[in-house]
């Protein structure tokens, strides 16, 4: 469905992009131009192809600088294509126009992450969570980046936050497991808890990988 989508836009936008033929298209089908290329944005995000992705939200904000949410997008293309600085740079102008936005400051934790800024990760963690607490992404992918971190404790209760939200989350069910069950810290080992969580997870995906923690 969303090649389809995307080859659609293709063929429009490859009418003559700054031709006036097509802005005669879009005029007749009642589009604006600005969001087309937004749109081809966001689904070559979808589909892997970040410069591309990239280069059309720029575009977009070439159009219409007003655009906000495409510094947001295109945030997200930078840092899956490992520009972290050019993904700060875009949420910075997003947040200032955006406070609210808990997504914003999750995905500016992930940047942090990728740049080894652990402080700075942290802040934007908590800042997420504080904005939404009922996001389950928020709990799990801070969990996770705390168990990476080697903060054990504090990252079983943001799996538990998690679990609350959404009971059969497999991420979470197999940290949780791995930490009361292999953790270095024995004050975290309870071996029973962790069993249930590894015969849950194994219940609901019953992967090698997983079923190698349950043995």
């Amino acid at each position: 469905y969303h090649l389809k989508i995307l080859t659609d836009m293709e063929e429009l936008l490859n009418i003559k992009i700054e031709g006036p033929l097509l802005h005669e298209t879009c005029t007749d089908l009642d589009l604006q131009l600005h969001s087309l290329y937004f749109e081809r944005g966001n689904y070559k995000i979808q589909n892997g192809d970040y410069d591309s992705a990239i280069k059309d939200l720029t575009r977009t904000l070439e159009i219409k600088p007003d655009k906000i949410k495409a510094y947001h997008k295109r945030a997200l293309a930078e840092l899956l294509n490992k520009k972290t600085n050019n993904a700060l740079k875009d949420l910075k102008i997003y947040l200032e126009h955006e406070p609210k936005d808990d997504t914003a400051y999750a995905l500016r934790a992930k940047v942090y992450e990728e740049k080894g800024d652990r402080d700075s990760a942290v802040k934007d963690y908590n800042k997420a969570i504080k904005l939404n607490p009922n996001c389950f992404e928020h709990h799990k992918y801070f969990g996770i980046f705390l168990f990476n971190q080697g903060v054990y404790e504090t990252a079983v209760f943001s799996f538990q936050k998690a679990l609350e939200k959404k009971k059969d989350d497999t991420a979470c069910l197999y940290y949780l497991a791995k930490i009361f069950c292999l953790c270095p810290e024995k004050n975290l080992m309870r071996h029973t808890e962790g069993l249930n969580y590894a015969i849950k997870l194994c219940s609901i995906s019953p992967s090698v990988d997983n079923l190698e923690l349950l043995a």
